[in-house]
């Protein structure tokens, strides 16, 4: 009687750990220190120190004829300290259909706003919420609203294409989940189509968002188009955006463009900079409100995970906005970066 109960108990753990193996599981992720002073444009703000960092858990299992489960759960690390799962979390299915995910994910589009157009500091205006003015200033209001790209997005289905020949396409789906007695859930798409061949790339996305806050009805579009060629140690880039903001009688535009390159000058040591504008918004309350961003950055790799960052950025605000630093004044940031991945 023992002899058979200890088998019994012997099987339904087998059993439990056959169902508790989840596949390959790996763990990864980087952190950094960034050392900066920034010039609002008046006087220098201080010397600063933030901490910022992404811890992942991702896995696969494989379920047979090709189809495997895909997983992931990430987490924004910082100073402040941050929940598990505020970065990109997903299941998901992937085959040789491609992927299809469900969760929070960057979309499409931002992700090529993200990379390479606001890489190595260009972010403040290539990557700034896409603010377009709504209504004259208040007090306490100067009439922007940031619609933050849509970049990382709750709610959401993205499907990711395989690869035909160096074309690639992505579309996701997201709601805001808003809904009350007055409306419906602000439904919201994010699209891109990508062509890869060689030392050439290019991308295409659209995105299309409701009125994610539910409160006025509004929509933004926004449509990029980002271009790259690599020769030799040299890589040369650029981009064009445009964001559009309608309802409510508005009509609201402004444009943005970017060009850049980069240069590998060993194994450990590389160089990028860029210049960009956003222009002027023009609509129904539009002003002098565009700025240039210039910007600068030397990388050195201290071991194959280990590497040291400068950075310089300057942005000529216009009279009518300040981007970074004051209006009509020119913001700068000085910045030394330790970054470590694993």
């Amino acid at each position: 009687m023992k002899r058979a109960l200890a088998l019994a108990v012997a099987s339904a753990f087998a059993v439990h750990t056959a169902y508790a193996d989840s596949g390959n599981v790996n763990i990864s992720g980087w952190i950094e220190s960034d050392v900066y002073v920034d010039h609002n444009g008046d006087y220098n703000e201080g010397l600063k120190i933030d901490i910022d960092g992404r811890l992942n858990f991702t896995g696969t299992e494989d379920l047979g004829n090709g189809l495997s489960t895909i997983w992931q759960i990430g987490s924004k690390v910082s100073e402040g300290g941050q929940q598990i799962g505020t970065n990109d979390t997903f299941i998901g299915l992937k085959g040789s259909f491609g992927q299809v995910r469900l969760g929070k994910m960057l979309t499409p589009y931002y992700e090529i706003v993200d990379w390479p157009l606001s890489a190595g500091g260009m972010g403040k205006i290539m990557d700034n919420g896409d603010p377009l003015k709504q209504a004259a200033a208040v007090p306490g209001n100067d009439g922007y609203k940031s619609w933050q790209n849509g970049d990382r997005v709750n709610n959401s289905i993205r499907y990711d294409s395989p690869d035909f020949g160096g074309f690639s396409a992505s579309a996701m789906y997201y709601t805001a989940e808003n809904k009350n007695n007055t409306g419906l859930n602000s439904q919201s798409f994010s699209g891109r189509v990508a062509y890869a061949s060689g030392n050439f790339n290019t991308q295409l996305g659209y995105q299309y968002q409701g009125d994610n806050g539910g409160t006025d009805g509004n929509k933004l579009r926004s449509l990029v188009w980002q271009i790259g060629y690599s020769f030799g140690n040299f890589g040369i880039y650029g981009g064009v955006k445009q964001t559009k903001l309608s309802g409510n009688g508005l009509g609201e535009k402004r444009n943005y463009w970017e060009i850049g390159g980069t240069y590998s000058a060993s194994d450990k040591l590389s160089f990028r900079a860029a210049f960009g504008k956003a222009g002027d918004q023009k609509g129904n309350f539009g002003s002098d409100d565009g700025a240039k961003e210039f910007a600068f950055q030397a990388n050195y790799s201290l071991s194959k995970r280990t590497s040291v960052h400068l950075r310089y950025n300057q942005i000529k605000n216009d009279p009518g906005r300040g981007w970074f630093g004051n209006a009509g004044k020119t913001g700068r940031r000085y910045m030394f970066i330790l970054a470590h991945s694993f």
